[in-house]
């Protein structure tokens, strides 16, 4: 299940906002679906991580302008600036990132690419949230520090 495309400006979602994907097919560029919404542009994105990480049960991606900003000090892996989210191109980079091996010890990464879009992902929602969480707070510890500095 992913949120439909544009309900990101939602407040509360109900069913009508979701698609169930039935397949998905980064490679190629397809996906297919059913229910009330069409799934979301980052629906392929969102493939590859499953395909990527079979331990992954849960994908997360928010608009953190705090995070996003914050991708080098955090030292968070990241997909080129140049390539557009919900492209053929983007779940390559994803692919990438997972051969490098950088999204082992940390399931987060910046799409440069996609004005503050952060991607976390892991066994169940929960984990993926205090991923996101974490590096959220150590994100808000630099902006305090760079303010008081």
């Amino acid at each position: 299940m992913i949120s439909g495309t544009q309900t990101g400006h939602l407040r509360r979602l109900n069913s009508e906002h979701f698609a169930i994907i039935e397949t998905a097919s980064p490679p190629l560029n397809t996906i297919s679906s059913k229910g009330p919404s069409r799934p979301s542009s980052e629906a392929l994105t969102h493939a590859m991580v499953y395909l990527q990480s079979p331990d992954a049960n849960a994908v997360i991606h928010v608009h953190s302008p705090i995070l996003w900003q914050n991708t080098a000090n955090l030292n968070l892996p990241h997909t080129r600036q140049d390539i557009a989210y919900g492209s053929i191109e983007m779940t390559a980079a994803v692919a990438d990132l997972f051969a490098s091996g950088r999204l082992t010890p940390l399931p987060i990464f910046s799409m440069l690419g996609h004005e503050d879009g952060i991607v976390a992902f892991g066994e169940n929602l929960a984990s993926a949230a205090m991923t996101l969480l974490s590096q959220l707070v150590k994100a808000l510890a630099i902006e305090q520090t760079e303010r008081d500095g």
